[in-house]
């Protein structure tokens, strides 16, 4: 996502909402999402405020809490800001590989980046910005930290046990796109169609679960717009 479209739905928030707050997200998949929220601070604004002012509300201690993270294999990820942006390092012990997380200081850390599923020799890491917006994720070679999936893939599903994941590589999918089903430990993808009727309305990636999975099939769940019951599809694999 563009700097640009960041500001803009920051932008967004400075007028709409009265509090500021950071959540910790326990992944199950994209649409399941358990949350222990963590009030910050409390302090009303007014609309237009100058966004780098929101820096000045946030404990950095706090969101050192949330974000360091060990992984497998003396990998870590480590929050540390500057001024203006906050960044996520990526070292192994303490040699530092990459920079995998970078976003203006204030913003909330879901959108900075969050490790979903750590493996063997990769992890899943996502940025979310907003219920309404896709999860966007990438899966991470541990020692180059490459990323092994398309550039702006949406996260739709994740069975950590198993080692799978499932998502788009089209944020916003359409018709003639498909659903990738990844199983990481085998390295093996292979992509589905889309439920055909889940087109014609807005957050799909958000809409869609993966009900079950075994060797020979998976099932997905999705909801539909307007009505209560989801309905479920089977896949062979």
């Amino acid at each position: 996502m563009s700097l640009y479209t960041i500001l803009t739905l920051l932008f967004i928030s400075l007028i709409s909402c009265n509090q500021i707050k950071t959540r910790q997200l326990i992944f199950v998949d994209s649409t399941k999402i358990t949350e222990d929220s963590i009030k910050i601070t409390e302090k009303k604004k007014v609309a237009g405020e100058d966004y780098f002012h929101l820096a000045e509300q946030f404990d950095e201690n706090l969101y050192s809490q949330f974000c360091d993270t060990s992984l497998k294999g003396g990998f870590s990820i480590l929050y540390s800001s500057d001024s203006v942006n906050q960044f996520l390092i990526y070292k192994k012990k303490d040699v530092i590989i990459d920079t995998i997380g970078l976003c203006l200081k204030g913003l909330p850390y879901r959108t900075l980046g969050f490790v979903v599923a750590d493996f063997e020799k990769a992890f899943i890491f996502a940025q979310s910005y907003g219920s309404r917006n896709p999860t966007t994720v990438q899966l991470y070679e541990k020692e180059k930290a490459k990323n092994l999936i398309n550039e702006g893939s949406a996260l739709i599903a994740v069975d950590d046990i198993k080692q799978i994941m499932m998502f788009s590589e089209n944020e916003f999918p359409k018709l003639n796109d498909s659903l990738t089903l990844y199983d990481i430990k085998r390295n093996i993808k292979k992509k589905y169609e889309f439920p055909h009727d889940i087109f014609g309305e807005p957050d799909i990636c958000n809409r869609i679960r993966l009900k079950s999975i075994t060797n020979k099939s998976f099932v997905l769940e999705y909801e539909l717009n307007g009505r209560q019951k989801a309905k479920q599809k089977k896949y062979s694999r």
